[in-house]
C-alpha cells in the first residue's frame, strides 16, 4: 500500500524535469534571453518586451517585512486570499472526502466494501473534473467557473439534506446520495478546488507574495482542521439532514462573498494586477487588463 504511493511521486519528479523555470526568476538572475524564450512559449507570441519591462520594474521593489502585509494597500487582498482558503473548507469538501464511507453507510450502503468502493469513485471523479478545470480556466475565466461550481455545491448539499430529512427508501436514498455526492465533487473540483490556488498565486504583490501565500494556506488548513474535526460532532448533535443543510448555507454565503469580491484575472499579467492593487482599486476590479494609470483610482474596500 505504501509502495503504491511512490508512483505519483516518481511521475511528479519526472514531470518536474520538463517544467520551465519561472520567467521572473530568470530575469532576477539576469538570464534575459532564456526568460524571453519561455515567455514567448507561454504567451504564444513573439512580442513579450512590454512584459519583460514590467518584470524588470517589479524587481526594483524591496522584499517586505511580515508586518507590512497588514499595510492598507495589501490588507484587502490578504483578507480576500485568507477568506478564500476558509471558504474552500467550510463548504464541506473534506467532510465528504474524509467521511464518505460513513455518509454512504448512512445512505444505505451497509456493506463496508461497497461504501469504500464508492469512495474510490469520488477520487476518480475529483481527478477528472480537475483536468476539466485545467483545460477551461483560461477559456471560460475564473469567475464563471468559481460561481457556477459554488451554486452546484449548494444545490447538491441541499439535495443530500432533503433526502436525509424525508428518509427516502433504501434504493432511492442510495441513488440520491451517490448522485449528489459525485456532482458536488465535480462542482468543487472545477471551482474552489482548482481556482483557490490559482487566484491566490496571482493576486498577491511580489514583495509580499511569499508571506501572504503562507497566510492564505494557513487559513485553509486551520479551517480544514476545524471543519473535519467537528463533522462527527455535528452529525451526532444535529443529524445528517441539518449538518448538510449547514454546509449548503455556507455555500450560499460563499457565493455572495465571491460574487462581490472575486476579480477576473484571465489574461492579465501579474504586474498589472499588482499595479491595480497599488492604485487601491476595489478587489473586484484588480483584474482589469487596461493600464491602471488610465483608470480613476478608487479607494479599496473589503
Amino acid at each position: 500500500m505504501f509502495g503504491i504511493g511512490l508512483v505519483p511521486a516518481v511521475l511528479l519528479s519526472v514531470g518536474m524535469i520538463f517544467l520551465p523555470e519561472s520567467p521572473r526568476w530568470l530575469v532576477k538572475k539576469n538570464k534575459i534571453e532564456e526568460a524571453t524564450k519561455i515567455l514567448q512559449r507561454l504567451r504564444n507570441s513573439t512580442d513579450v518586451n512590454d512584459e519583460l519591462q514590467e518584470i524588470r520594474h517589479s524587481f526594483k521593489m524591496k522584499q517586505a517585512s511580515f508586518r507590512e502585509i497588514f499595510s492598507p494597500w495589501v490588507r484587502p487582498v490578504l483578507f480576500f486570499g485568507a477568506m478564500l482558503g476558509v471558504i474552500q473548507q467550510v463548504t464541506g469538501i473534506n467532510t465528504i472526502i474524509y467521511y464518505a464511507p460513513i455518509i454512504f453507510q448512512l445512505a444505505g450502503f451497509h456493506d463496508a466494501a461497497s461504501s469504500i468502493l464508492a469512495t474510490v469513485g469520488i477520487g476518480v471523479v475529483n481527478v477528472l473534473a480537475t483536468v476539466f478545470a485545467i483545460y477551461y480556466l483560461d477559456r471560460l475565466g475564473r469567475r464563471p467557473l468559481l460561481l457556477t461550481g459554488i451554486v452546484g455545491m449548494a444545490l447538491t448539499l441541499s439535495g443530500l439534506s432533503l433526502a436525509f430529512y424525508l428518509g427516502a427508501s433504501g434504493d432511492a436514498m442510495r441513488f440520491i446520495a451517490i448522485a449528489c455526492t459525485f456532482i458536488y465533487i465535480i462542482c468543487f473540483a472545477f471551482s474552489l478546488g482548482a481556482i483557490l490556488w490559482l487566484i491566490v498565486s496571482e493576486i498577491f504583490p511580489l514583495e509580499v507574495r511569499a508571506t501572504t501565500m503562507g497566510v492564505a494556506v494557513f487559513s485553509c488548513w486551520i479551517a480544514n482542521f476545524a471543519v473535519s474535526s467537528t463533522f462527527l460532532t455535528l452529525l451526532n448533535a444535529l443529524g445528517p439532514s441539518a449538518t448538510f443543510l449547514l454546509y449548503a448555507l455556507m455555500c450560499v454565503f460563499s457565493f455572495v462573498f465571491c460574487y462581490y469580491k472575486t476579480p477576473e484575472t484571465k489574461g492579465v499579467t501579474l504586474e498589472q494586477i499588482e499595479e491595480n492593487i497599488r492604485q487601491r482599486l476595489p478587489l473586484r476590479a484588480i483584474g482589469q487588463p487596461v493600464p491602471a494609470k488610465e483608470l480613476e483610482p478608487v479607494k479599496a474596500y473589503v
